[in-house]
């Protein structure tokens, strides 16, 4: 069932490098990873470790809703009239995490 399930993990998610670990447990790593402070603080990892094939499809399930959620929310971009603050393009607010003021960045 082992080899079934890492094939059929391999086949689902492309983007991802997956391995049963010789110690016991299963890994995945994106292929490409460079992700943005926003994308890490929204949950998104560059690596993820599981007990089972199981709990590794369940995390890689939630890395994709994860990536879904900050499609549809969009870039944010700044508002108009407010220097530094930014909104998406949707009009909606950005996560309080996600808005910058002039001068604080390194802060």
């Amino acid at each position: 069932m082992g080899e079934h399930m890492l094939e059929d993990l391999r086949e689902r998610h492309p983007g991802w490098r997956v391995r049963v670990l010789p110690a016991g447990g299963w890994m995945a790593t994106r292929r490409r990873c460079s992700l943005t402070d926003d994308e890490l603080t929204a949950g998104l990892a560059c690596t993820l470790l599981a007990d089972s094939a199981e709990d590794l499809r369940d995390e890689l399930s939630v890395q994709l809703d994860i990536e879904s959620a900050l499609r549809e929310a969009g870039p944010c971009e700044p508002v108009s009239g407010e220097p530094g603050l930014q909104a998406p393009p949707s009009g909606k607010p950005c996560p309080e995490e996600s808005v910058s003021f002039p001068g604080e960045a390194g802060r």
